[in-house]
């Protein structure tokens, strides 16, 4: 068989596949307009297979309902907040507004514990996803490299057709003269010409898995920089939170005024700007997926 040309396709096979494509491209009938037209059809199939399966489908319901968390959170602690500032008569000495500091703080408390256990619950089963993508990226991977060596293999058979079998008609007819054989080299030219146009599909059609492991990969990267997220919210942020609280508590009970209103807004800042960042990590990360997908659209 005829070598074609090193092309950047076959170098991003190794050995194995491109003895493959070579040997696969021997079977190729480039004669037989049927043939030629459903050549490829086992990777596009596998594809359609694929998608059809909706296995790309984002966990919305689990980002969702952390975004639906998150948002509880920060309305619990702005009603926490402003009803604290809004007490101008909260003393050490006041037994009943110490009292009622903590009842609200108690209050908030317990609705950062509700929340904890709602976001370790959606950090696992976004976890979970993160990895299911990835046995969903190795599968879309073998689809693009299938669809490469079929790309390869038309390359192949092409460059043999060409080099060899075309050479030899023309030969003949130049030799004979006869009309026949000059209509050989035609339909045989019209029969090379049908299987560039079939690789040249495949190659196009390739462009839709490729674009999809993008989208797997971007799809974790969000997932993953959210669940990150919920875990230090989990582990440091909230117990950190209380920490600092329950101290300007136990430091402050016996001095005035009890609530120290910079250290207060501080402290709460620190918890608004975590629980906000997430929100905003989500929003950049479905950000990233639209504008690749309006890029790939340009192409």
């Amino acid at each position: 068989m005829g070598e074609t040309r090193t092309t950047p396709l076959a170098t991003q096979l190794s050995d194995k596949e491109i003895a493959y494509a070579k040997e696969f491209a021997k079977g190729i009938q480039v004669t037989d307009t049927t043939t030629i037209l459903k050549y490829g059809t086992v990777p596009q199939k596998k594809f359609n297979a694929f998608a059809d399966r909706s296995i790309l489908d984002i966990p919305v319901n689990d980002l969702n309902d952390v975004d639906k968390v998150i948002k509880e959170l920060l309305g619990k602690l702005n009603g926490f907040e402003k009803g604290i500032l809004a007490k101008k008569d909260l003393r050490a000495g006041s037994k009943k507004s110490m009292q009622e500091f903590r009842s609200a703080y108690d209050r908030f408390s317990a609705d950062i514990d509700e929340g904890e256990r709602k976001l370790e619950v959606l950090r696992d089963s976004i976890l979970r996803h993160v990895n299911r993508m990835e046995r969903v990226y190795a599968e879309c991977y073998a689809i693009v490299r299938e669809f490469d060596m079929y790309v390869l293999a038309a390359e192949y058979a092409l460059a043999d057709g060409r080099n060899t079998r075309l050479q030899e008609l023309e030969e003949r007819a130049k030799k004979t003269g006869l009309l026949e054989d000059y209509m050989k080299v035609t339909d045989y030219t019209k029969a090379l010409d049908r299987l560039e146009k079939k690789k040249q599909t495949l190659a196009l059609t390739r462009a839709l898995p490729l674009q999809t492991l993008a989208q797997i990969r971007l799809i974790q990267e969000t997932d993953g920089v959210i669940a990150e997220n919920l875990n230090n919210l989990v582990a440091h942020v909230f117990p950190l939170y209380k920490n600092r609280v329950i101290i300007s508590l136990s430091v402050k009970e016996n001095s005035a005024p009890l609530i120290d209103t910079d250290e207060f807004m501080a402290t709460n800042a620190s918890l608004r700007d975590a629980l906000e960042g997430i929100l905003k990590a989500r929003k950049s990360g479905v950000a990233k997926q639209k504008e690749s997908f309006l890029m790939f659209g340009k192409q």
